[in-house]
Order: C-alpha cells, then structure tokens, then sequence
C-alpha cells in the first residue's frame, strides 16, 4: 500500500490542502494501513476499504484547510520551453546569475518554462535528458558580468503535481528565487546576493547556503535540514523537522515560530536567534555574541545537551 500513501499525498496536494493537514491524514491512514495488515486482509481487501486515493482525497479535502490558490503566471510571461510529464522521477537542476526564478506546481500535464524580460532569451541553456530539467546562465556571464536592467530576464518553471521530484539542486547569484508547493526527495539550495521564499514544500534531506540575502520558509516539512546564512535573516513558521536542524547563521538574525523537529542545533556568531513556541526534544545551543532564546507557552520538557556564549545571552522558557 506504499503507492496508495504516495498517490493520496498528492492528490491532497493537488487540492492544496494545508500541509500540516495532510501529514495528520498521512499518519491516520499508515496506522490504518497498518492495523489492517495485522487483521490479514489482502492486498485486494486493503484497496477496497481504502478506496481510490483521488475520490478520498475529494472527500478528505473538503473538511480541511486550504492552502493559497495554485499561482497565476503574471501576464508580461510568456512560455519558452515545453517538456512533457515522465513517470520517472525527475531531478531539477538551476544555474543563473542575477536572473529571478520561481519553481512551483500547477494542474497542466506538461513541464513549462516562462520568462520575461528583454534579454537575449536563446543564449540561456535549458535540456530536459535523462529525467534532469535543466536550466543555465549563458556561459559568457561570469560572476562579475553587470548587465542594464531592462535586459534582465526572470523565470517560472511550472512542474505538474503529479510530477516526481527526486532532487532540486540550485545554484544563483544575484536574483531571488522561489518555491512553491514541491516535494522532493533532495533539495541543495545555494544564493549570494538573493532572497530566497521557500512556501508550502515536503522535502527530504535539506541543505540550504545563503550568503547576503534573506531566507523565508513557511508551512513546510523536511526530513533534516541543515541551514547556514552569512549577512542575511532567517525567518522560519510552521516547518516540521523529522529528525535533525541544523541553524548557523552569521551577522543576521533568524527568527523561528510554531515549528517542532527532534534534535537542534542553533550556531550563532554575531546575529540574535529568538523562537516563540519552538519545539526541539533535544537542543543544542552555541554563541559567540549573539543572543539566542526560546519562548513557549506550552510547557514542554527540552533536553539541553549543551549551551555555550561568549558574551551573549542564552534563555529557554518552556
């Protein structure tokens, strides 16, 4: 029944429904699952309680939140590139520099690329082999390259629901990027000089590097996440983290609210870290000169493996 779990999943998502909705479903349904294998059924009497995942999904959706509506493409888009949908799971692989991009789901069959923008739009590379979606800067654009501002180009890459994601690998310089509504299995994410706006995703094994830019995650779970931010704020509400959390940040602060995972570690060298109803089962606390807190009104028991600070100060009130 490992299909009927991961087709349920997306369908809810599908039908944006709130995450933290569909990890309560998920759960209720492997326990079911579960119980079910203990009575002896079958797999042929397993698919006939369970029903199909799509018609449940109708049903489970009306009775929860919603996340926001799939986003519209602003009108000034316009589509450049068309992949269709493949079975196998896909790896997304980006490599710009000062160009803006959005990743994000719709309800279409197919793999669509829009950009806008007055740039020279056929030097940008873009394949789609062996199950990798691929998107990169012109290679006569370096680091350095400072280019006018009506000839820049930004990008949407719109990926189907149903649509697999093995691994998202990200490399930017110098434009924001974003992502909406994905799950994947692998996510490496790395930007100087950008924002980044993660909303809405199911990630497994996470590492994200930002340097000079700020980074928002909200109403997303991963599996570990490993975070590390040079001059720029991290903002992060409603992440659930399976195991591990892994927070360094350097001259920005991070703010984190109504968030849980297993085990933390929270680095900070000159940047403040406050959390408001955080919830780590084992933390461990670092700083050199920066103040870093925790606030819950729940009372929960959280076992300090270790705190050290220079000169700033450490509270847990929980």
């Amino acid at each position: 029944m490992k299909t009927f779990i991961e087709d349920l999943r997306q369908e809810l998502m599908k039908r944006n429904v709130e995450i933290s909705d569909i990890e309560d479903i998920i759960a209720d349904h492997q326990e079911m699952i579960q119980t079910a294998l203990e009575e002896g059924l079958s797999e042929e009497e397993m698919k006939k309680r369970f029903g199909d995942p799509s018609k449940l999904a109708d049903d489970l959706s009306d009775f929860s939140k919603h996340q926001t509506e799939p986003r519209n493409i602003p009108k000034e888009y316009q589509v450049w590139q068309t992949f269709p949908f493949t079975e196998k799971p896909i790896s997304i692989n980006i490599a710009l520099v000062s160009e803006n991009v959005v990743i994000q789901t719709h309800e279409k069959d197919n793999n669509i690329i829009h950009y806008a923008g007055k740039g020279s739009i056929e030097k940008y590379e873009v394949t789609f082999e062996n199950s990798e979606l691929s998107l990169k800067a012109p290679k006569d654009i370096g680091l350095f390259f400072m280019r006018r501002v009506n000839n820049e180009i930004s990008f949407i890459i719109e990926v189907p629901f149903k649509q697999k994601i093995e691994r998202i690998f990200s490399n930017t310089v110098s434009g924001d990027i974003g992502c909406f509504g994905l799950i994947t299995s692998h996510f490496t994410l790395n930007t100087t000089s950008g924002d980044v706006e993660i909303k809405n995703g199911l990630f497994g094994q996470t590492k994200w590097n930002t340097v000079s830019g700020d980074l928002h995650v909200s109403d997303t779970k991963m599996v570990t996440l490993i975070s590390s931010q040079v001059s720029g704020d991290v903002f992060f509400r409603n992440i659930k983290i399976q195991d591990s959390l892994r927070l360094n940040t350097v001259s920005g602060d991070a703010k984190i609210e109504n968030s849980s995972c297993h085990e933390c570690l929270l680095h900070s060298v000159s940047g403040d870290i406050r959390a408001t109803e955080f919830y780590p089962e084992v933390i461990t606390l670092k700083s050199v000169s920066g103040d870093i807190s925790i606030k819950n009104k729940e009372p929960n028991k959280i076992v300090i493996q270790s705190k050290s600070s220079v000169s700033g100060d450490i509270t847990i009130d929980s």
